[in-house]
């Protein structure tokens, strides 16, 4: 039980945090267009035949085109060391697919040299798997970057929109009814005090 408590306390924490990272993209006065390619070129590279280091190209990428780096630099770990596996195998597959009956493909020295994070046996894979895979990952890479483009530049202006017209009806209600949300404040604080009152008097 205390095991579950432990995972459920750290699953709500990260939520958490990459909520707040997540709405601070949201509201940086940044054009929706902007963020929308930062996510874009995370995930292009992220999904690229580029197998290190990828958060250099990304974060200069972003900051040459004025994108959004803290967009970038979340997209960017679609591949982590719990996805990238399953995600360079779907790549080269792919690749094998697109490519055909052209290349012979070694799924079983591919999927070893992976496991074994080794660029070494990497690049001894041969010629027709190295194709096949940066065939498929700069396909894959293409479209998903492609969809996520429009995805985000989509939700970010509906977001924004709907939040500007949360603000507006606030505004008018503070407006109208200067005293309604301090006393919501008030009678919110005053429960709680009650509460306290009580659990205390208990107690004693």
């Amino acid at each position: 039980m205390e095991l579950k408590k432990k995972i459920s306390q750290k699953a709500s924490y990260y939520r958490r945090y990459l909520k707040r990272i997540f709405s601070k993209v949201l509201l940086a006065k940044v054009p929706p267009h902007n963020i929308a390619m930062g996510f874009a070129v995370g995930i292009f590279i992220g999904l690229s035949p580029i197998l290190v280091f990828q958060i250099i190209p990304v974060l200069a990428i972003c900051m040459k085109m004025r994108y959004s780096k803290l967009a970038g630099f979340i997209s960017v770990f679609i591949t982590n060391p719990f996805t990238f596996i399953p995600i360079y195998l779907f790549n080269l597959s792919v690749g094998a697919f697109l490519l055909g009956s052209w290349i012979d493909v070694d799924i079983g020295s591919f999927q070893k040299a992976i496991y074994n994070v080794s660029i070494s046996s990497f690049l001894n894979l041969g010629q027709d798997t190295i194709i096949a895979f940066v065939a498929g990952s700069l396909l894959v890479a293409t479209l998903a970057s492609l969809v996520t483009y429009w995805v985000m530049r989509f939700f970010i202006i509906s977001w924004r929109k709907n939040r500007e017209e949360l603000l507006k009806k606030l505004a008018v209600q503070q407006l109208r009814h200067p005293y309604a949300l301090l006393n919501k404040k008030i009678l919110t604080k005053a429960k709680k005090n009650r509460a306290f009152s009580k659990n205390s008097a208990r107690k004693s």
